[in-house]
């Protein structure tokens, strides 16, 4: 039912798949899996009603009942050979008008001289969607010292004919499932150095009722993930300097690492693979704090409790746990200030790119 398997003679097994799934809707809160959950909760209720009228029915009927078994799956037999009605696909002819691409605020944040970056657009033809007939599909666009150029020259339709243009980066070869309209992201475990922070980002860019033309399409693109910068602030009378000479080392611990984005409905769902991530940045000296780690992650749900940050100074190590639910929006940059002591622990963390919305801000006390 719906893609999800099921056993037509015993509930038992429905009954461990539904509450499977009401599990891990309470950790991730995923709709999708809170849908399957429901699924399985109706083939339940239904089982549960046949059992009921069959017994009423045997009492009145006796030995032909069976009868009506044998009509309902003769009706559920003809229905599998109705087929739904399919629309003509009908070709759209390319002009000659190529189609360019305009990102100036994306290529300037990701050019880099030799760097292999690049986007990938999708062109509809209102009003078809991404689950039906694209018009192009998933064709990349290498960022290079003049703008986004593609492998190859693609057209607008001969016909004056609204497009809509859909954008996301980094490309991926998959890109937007067939059919669908979700993507598969996953964010690097080692975000340490540039390459591994910037292919870990997930930004889209949506624009719609365009004619061909010889202008540049302008698409503004936007992030989805969530970026999380770590600050240190020692207590009153610790040196900053020496703090920084130290080197202090931050890990953030058991976060989401994979999930589905929907560009339709801009959701995440089956959130998965639980890692470590090691941010990006070096430190530096701001206002008697350190700054300048920085990670991306899937936006997701911190559970009070979490050990989410662990701290490295001079071979002693602190665990900074959380005391409420700590919400990584889509789009936020969220902040965390570590309060360091050094006879008792640290806690901090500030965003530092100012394109992004402003998400939660918190204060942790580590604990060695």
């Amino acid at each position: 039912v719906n893609g999800y398997a099921f056993a037509s003679t015993m509930c038992i097994g429905n009954l461990r798949s539904c509450m499977e799934s009401l599990c891990v809707y309470a950790r991730t809160r995923d709709k999708h899996v809170l849908h399957k959950s429901a699924c399985y909760l109706g083939i339940i209720l239904m089982f549960a009603v046949g059992a009921g009228v069959g017994g009423h029915c045997i009492a009145l009927f006796g030995m032909r009942t069976i009868w009506f078994s044998c009509l309902l799956l003769l009706i559920s037999f003809l229905i599998m050979f109705i087929k739904e009605e399919e629309k003509e696909n009908t070709s759209i002819t390319p002009g000659d008008v190529p189609i360019k691409i305009s990102a100036k605020t994306l290529h300037t944040q990701i050019y880099q001289k030799e760097c292999n970056e690049a986007i990938g657009i999708y062109v509809l033809v209102s009003p078809a969607t991404l689950s039906k007939e694209r018009y192009v599909s998933n064709k990349r666009f290498n960022c290079t010292t003049s703008g986004f150029v593609p492998d190859e020259e693609i057209y607008y339709p001969a016909e004056k004919i609204k497009c809509n243009f859909i954008s996301y980066y980094p490309y991926q070869e998959t890109g937007i499932t067939e059919g669908e309209n979700t993507i598969d992201l996953t964010v690097c475990t080692d975000q340490s150095s540039t390459v591994g922070y910037n292919n870990s980002d997930f930004m889209t860019a949506q624009v719609s009722n365009v004619t061909s033309g010889k202008k540049n399409i302008e698409l503004p693109h936007i992030h989805q993930l969530c970026q999380l910068t770590i600050r240190i602030k020692p207590t009153e009378g610790y040196d900053i300097n020496v703090l920084k000479k130290s080197n202090p080392s931050v890990r953030i611990n058991d976060v989401f690492t994979q999930a589905k984005y929907n560009i339709e409905t801009k959701e995440f769902s089956l959130l998965s693979n639980i890692q470590n991530i090691l941010p990006n940045g070096e430190w530096e000296i701001d206002n008697e704090a350190l700054i300048g780690k920085r990670s991306i992650l899937i936006p997701q749900t911190i559970a009070a409790g979490t050990e989410i940050l662990t701290l490295s100074v001079d071979s002693k190590h602190y665990e900074c746990q959380l005391t409420e639910n700590y919400e990584l929006g889509n789009g936020t940059s969220c902040e965390l200030t570590i309060l360091y002591n050094p006879q008792q622990g640290i806690s901090g963390i500030i965003p530092d790119i100012n394109d992004w919305k402003e998400g939660n801000k918190s204060e942790i006390t580590p604990v060695e």
